[in-house]
């Protein structure tokens, strides 16, 4: 029985009780990508082939996620627009999302003699977009365009570099070349530069606007230079990284009016709004953390099966090994951001540290 309550004509309760609900437009566009890429190959002679590729892609009408309040701040400031007193916080679903994606890779491959072939591969790209997953909720979510910058996924620099050697030890479809036979090594090198970051104070701006506005952490509102820029693994094992003395020392918070006001949990008690918090001084994903590098590698060795009516003559047993991170590289990950902790800068994980996998396959 206390969860009776009646509704009026916009279906939201009458019982004086403030509730949060969610919204989203019920005309909203279909989102698309446009991809678009153009390759021109050139025979360099001698079994030696470059090519070189540029590939691009738009992205418009993707979604996001914001506090519908927050997004009209400066109209409900300026008295345009007013509170619902029955409504508290609004989750608005919106198509207001785009994405930016451009690319060069050069790539050369040479074919060996004796079943070798090996393939250099090297990629610029930059990505920008609103927010790098869907339903992404901005960080300054007061002013429209202030999220649009770097993709979480943004890697200028990627290097590749793989093979297979499949040599013949002994020539025909012979007993000793099924026995001796049926090598195949597939190394491959991966490199790039590592994904950007975003430095924030944590958990200052939770009452800003009004309480429990839901945009609580903000980017700095001034950088004063002189971080590192190295992308070095031991870079980021410190409890520093790019910043030796603090965040603090290189980082101004934004200025806050807190509204102080009581917690929004009745119709009366909608609150009077204070001044937004300052506009973020650096961009988003602005700064680069570490980068990774690994060698893998497939080896597998066939036997041969004796020709069978049933098998055929190319029956065979395969044995596979996959080894991931061959050297046991660190490849560190997810830089701590939060500018007031004392860890600011540091790695926060690891990646995966050397992994074997055997496989056996028969075919025929």
């Amino acid at each position: 029985p206390a969860l009776i309550s009646t509704f009026n004509a916009a279906n939201l309760p009458t019982s004086g009780t403030a509730v949060n609900v969610t919204g989203i437009n019920p005309d909203l566009p279909t989102a698309y990508a446009m991809r678009y890429s153009i390759e021109g190959q050139y025979d360099l002679g001698n079994q030696w082939v470059a090519t070189l590729t540029y590939s691009g892609s738009n992205g418009r009408n993707l979604p996001l996620q914001t506090n519908l309040y927050n997004e009209y701040a400066s109209q409900i400031i300026a008295g345009q627009v007013a509170f619902n007193p029955v409504v508290n916080y609004i989750d608005w679903y919106e198509d207001t999302g785009r994405s930016n994606f451009n690319s060069l890779l050069a790539e050369v491959r040479h074919q060996f003699s004796r079943g070798y072939e090996i393939n250099a591969q090297y990629r610029w790209a930059h990505s920008l977009d609103d927010g790098s997953g869907p339903y992404t909720t901005s960080d300054y979510q007061f002013l429209p365009g202030y999220n649009y910058g770097n993709s979480d996924f943004d890697s200028r620099n990627m290097i590749k570099i793989f093979g297979v050697w499949s040599p013949t030890i002994f020539h025909g479809n012979t007993w000793a070349e099924k026995l001796a036979g049926g090598w195949t090594l597939s190394p491959i090198f991966n490199y790039h530069s590592g994904f950007p970051f975003t430095p924030k104070f944590g958990g200052i701006a939770c009452n800003a606007f009004y309480p429990n506005s839901g945009n609580c952490d903000l980017r700095p509102a001034t950088y004063a230079g002189g971080a590192s820029t190295s992308q070095a693994t031991d870079t980021f094992k410190t409890g520093s990284g790019h910043f030796p003395s603090g965040g603090a020392s290189f980082f101004t918070a934004p200025g806050v009016v807190s509204n102080t006001g009581a917690s929004w949990g009745t119709t009366a008690d909608v609150p009077t709004p204070t001044a937004l918090p300052g506009t973020p001084g650096i961009g988003r994903n602005s700064f680069i953390g570490p980068r990774y590098s690994d060698l893998d590698l497939a080896l597998t060795k066939a036997f041969g099966l004796p020709t069978m009516k049933v098998l055929g003559e190319g029956a065979r047993l395969e044995i596979r090994a996959n080894v991931f991170n061959v050297f046991n590289k660190l490849n560190l990950a997810n830089v701590i951001t939060n500018i007031t902790d004392s860890n600011f800068g540091r790695a926060n994980s690891v990646l995966g540290s050397r992994t074997i996998e055997m496989e056996a396959h028969f075919k025929f």
